[in-house]
């Protein structure tokens, strides 16, 4: 029998705590378009980078957090480039549990996994893949309409990539709706984001600043205690600067994503 999710009247309680079920998998998807303009009039570069996967996880109380034990099941991405070619990744390149820690706000922590290589860091953009499933929370009983403000920033360095991130993200639950029979809490964000990324290609030191938004929509299943739906999308601008060759290139980015929970 299903419990009966708290009202909506009396507000409702966004936060991470243990899961109805403590094994769930999703289903993951996301595609960015990259274009960038050449220099002394040589046009327009176009780039795509997209990547699909199935994550199994598994929830364990960890005081008044969550240790989550995740493993890729499914995993392909691609990241075309017309001056270098594909970089194509599978399911080999990221084998082996990830292990992370999550706090009732969404904050991911890693603690332990498979070193990601290069290439999945280029097409995923991240050496810690499981952020984006957990849009954040208020921690605490809200109302409908009410707003709360997170700040992310994130940090990370491979080989040849440092990537620093910083989102400062309005959210607010906005509605209910029913899917399948189920009530599900909607939240939405606006996020503001900046981007800054220094890396190397061909021997040829660039950086990245790019700034935009993000917005996204979540659903938030208050029976089994977790986002079931998160759909994201957004726009980032800027330039990439090779300061070797003297050039800065204007450069757009367009983001779209999904993560949903297959066990109904």
């Amino acid at each position: 029998m299903r419990s009966a999710p708290e009202p909506a009247a009396r507000g409702a309680t966004l936060a991470y705590t243990m899961p109805a079920a403590a094994d769930v998998r999703f289903r993951t998807s996301d595609t960015i378009d990259v274009v960038m303009q050449m220099p002394m009039g040589g046009g327009e570069m176009k780039m795509q980078i997209g990547s699909a996967g199935t994550v199994r996880m598994t929830f364990v109380p960890a005081g008044e957090a969550l240790e989550v034990h995740a493993r890729y099941e499914e995993f392909s991405g691609r990241l075309s480039n017309p001056m270098m070619g594909d970089v194509r990744a599978g399911l080999a390149e990221v084998a082996g549990e990830f292990v992370f820690r999550l706090d009732r706000g969404g904050e991911v922590e890693t603690l332990s996994g498979p070193t990601v290589v290069e290439k999945v860091v280029q097409i995923l953009g991240s050496a810690e893949p499981f952020r984006g499933f957990f849009p954040p929370l208020p921690r605490r009983v809200v109302a409908r309409g009410e707003t709360w403000t997170d700040t992310i920033r994130v940090e990370e360095s491979t080989d040849e990539l440092e990537i620093r991130r910083e989102s400062i993200v309005s959210s607010a639950w906005t509605s209910d709706t029913v899917v399948a029979g189920r009530m599900l809490r909607v939240i939405r964000g606006r996020a503001a984001t900046t981007l800054s990324v220094l890396g190397s290609a061909e021997d040829a030191v660039f950086a990245q600043q790019l700034v935009g938004s993000e917005n996204t929509t979540a659903l938030w299943d208050p029976e089994r205690k977790l986002i079931v739906d998160v759909m994201e999308g957004g726009e980032l601008s800027g330039t990439v600067d090779i300061a070797a060759a003297g050039m800065s290139m204007p450069i757009r980015m367009t983001h779209r994503g999904r993560t949903r929970l297959l066990d109904r």
